[in-house]
């Protein structure tokens, strides 16, 4: 699988090996999903990288801290991205058990004044405590 991530084009197939891998009842491994997540994120397709969370977790697989973090950093570079995106998916991530650390709330501080709502990133800052 990391073959297949290293370039746009092998990455144009993660849709179709997922699909096929269902059909023929073969289990993806919790190490597959963090590879197609971490190589969406490179290419900034956090959409997508969202998606196969979402399969991961249906798939019954623990999501860890550092694939957490890293998808909510590049949702947060995102420029098309909302408040309600970014601040709905902290609150997905928490009920999945994940706890922020001081660099994921930096993130999102940052995103959140860079969209000049100041009084939204102060309440984060004031989750930090």
């Amino acid at each position: 699988m990391p073959v297949v991530c290293r370039s746009s084009k092998g990455l144009n197939l993660v849709p179709e090996i997922l699909l096929k891998s269902q059909v023929m009842n073969t289990r993806m491994e919790e190490s597959t999903f963090q590879v197609f997540i971490a190589a969406l994120c490179r290419i900034r397709k956090v959409g997508f990288a969202i998606e196969i969370l979402s399969c991961m977790v249906n798939g019954g697989f623990i999501v860890n801290a550092e694939i957490s973090s890293m998808l909510l950093s590049c949702l947060c570079e995102q420029k098309e991205a909302t408040k309600f995106e970014v601040m709905g998916f902290l609150e997905e991530l928490r009920k999945l058990g994940f706890c922020p650390i001081m660099v994921d709330y930096s993130n999102v501080i940052r995103f959140l004044v860079k969209g000049k709502m100041g009084l939204d990133a102060l309440h984060v800052g004031n989750q930090m405590k």
